[in-house]
């Protein structure tokens, strides 16, 4: 719900595209399998991901070492340089703590709704 749920809405109306690697999308299955949830929908959702007209899949060639506190979340960050992304929103505490990262902002839902004008 709220502002995440907005943005997964503006998403699948094809009003931006994500980048996702193959490791964060193996991410997203883990924690969508800790939910009661359908395998079928398990695998509808994650297809999503993989749907051109929104995804592009980035094949990270650098990682990077940054987080230590939690490692995995540099996943996110070698997707996002891989792919020039132009932010990363997220409302993980490791991550908004940076502020940016190679140039790229780290934004919470909130500043990224506001940041591209879609309000909330």
């Amino acid at each position: 719900g709220g502002k995440p749920k907005r943005i997964l809405d503006l998403w699948q109306e094809g009003r931006f595209k994500i980048l996702v690697s193959l490791e964060i999308l193996q991410e997203y299955q883990n924690v969508l399998e800790r939910f009661s949830l359908a395998e079928d929908d398990v695998e509808a959702f994650l297809a999503l991901f993989t749907t051109p007209r929104l995804a592009v899949l980035v094949r990270p060639r650098l990682r990077h070492t940054v987080i230590s506190e939690d490692p995995s979340d540099d996943m996110f960050l070698d997707c996002a340089v891989a792919g020039e992304s132009d932010c990363v929103v997220s409302g993980d505490s490791h991550l908004l703590k940076l502020k940016a990262f190679a140039g790229i902002p780290i934004l919470k839902p909130a500043a990224f709704l506001n940041a591209f004008a879609f309000g909330y």
